[in-house]
């Protein structure tokens, strides 16, 4: 196994890592990106990007990846509906497949070199950086940034450990109802359903992107409540996938030296 370096190593290609891996190889400098799937993988989300998110990126995503642009956010807990209308798109909707392609091979463009299907089994820290171990190579950097999500194998070495910080979520595609004009433009949250979580309706031109989400510890039938959560908005059926979502909260630690 012969050792490779490199200046900075990002661990994870999803949009966090592909994005400051090209904005650091735009400056020049040595990046390589290690990520344990091959893209074209489907991520469970609901897809929705803020016009606040989409300003700070510092660059424009392409046409072809915007599913909807949305004016309406709206808020439904029980009988009670409450809107917000922008004049501007308050937010978009991609698919990540697209979305997550789209920056990995921008990052490419200028410069980053990427491993797909390459997973990070150790992350240690040495006296001149940080040695990064994948199955098939050795790594050493100045510098690693962990953006491979949750749990993060590169958090766990500093310290970061637990699943404390997540939310447990169901989401699906799901078909669009005979009547959809409710749904177009609209990024539609549920409330009420659970102490603290939400449900949403996002609309993705031909499907919508239907989910819930809860960091309620002792809600255990989140399978029940998605049938039940889909029935109620007259839309057809179809199986969820389940992913652990990090979610904000009190400050916690997230550098460390060299990582």
């Amino acid at each position: 196994m012969g050792l490779h370096t490199a200046e900075v190593i990002v661990v994870g290609g999803g949009p966090a890592g592909s994005t400051v891996a090209g904005h650091l190889a735009e400056r020049g400098l040595d990046v390589l990106v290690l990520d344990k799937d091959r893209f074209g993988r489907n991520k469970p989300c609901a897809g929705g990007i803020t016009a606040r998110a989409l300003s700070a990126l510092g660059f424009a995503l392409p046409e072809k990846i915007v599913r909807e642009e949305c004016h309406v956010f709206r808020a439904v807990m029980g009988d009670k509906v409450r809107e917000v209308r922008f004049s501007e798109p308050y937010a978009i909707t991609v698919d990540r497949r697209e979305l997550d392609a789209f920056l990995l091979q921008r990052a490419e463009q200028l410069g980053a070199v990427v491993h797909m299907n390459e997973e990070v089994l150790a992350v240690q820290p040495q006296t001149d950086g940080m040695l990064v171990q994948t199955a098939e190579a050795a790594y050493r950097a100045p510098l690693v940034i962990g953006a491979d999500g949750f749990p993060s194998r590169v958090a766990r070495t500093f310290g970061r450990k637990g699943l404390l910080t997540a939310a447990a979520c169901l989401c699906a595609d799901v078909s669009l109802p005979s009547d959809s004009s409710r749904f177009h433009g609209v990024l539609e949250t549920h409330w009420g359903l659970f102490r603290w979580g939400y449900a949403w309706v996002f609309p993705k031109k031909d499907h919508l992107s239907v989910g819930l989400g809860t960091w309620d510890g002792c809600r255990k039938d989140l399978k029940s409540l998605w049938a039940r959560f889909v029935r109620s908005q007259g839309l057809p059926t179809a199986k969820a996938k389940g992913h652990l979502i990090p979610i904000g909260g009190t400050t916690q630690l997230i550098t460390a030296d060299n990582l």
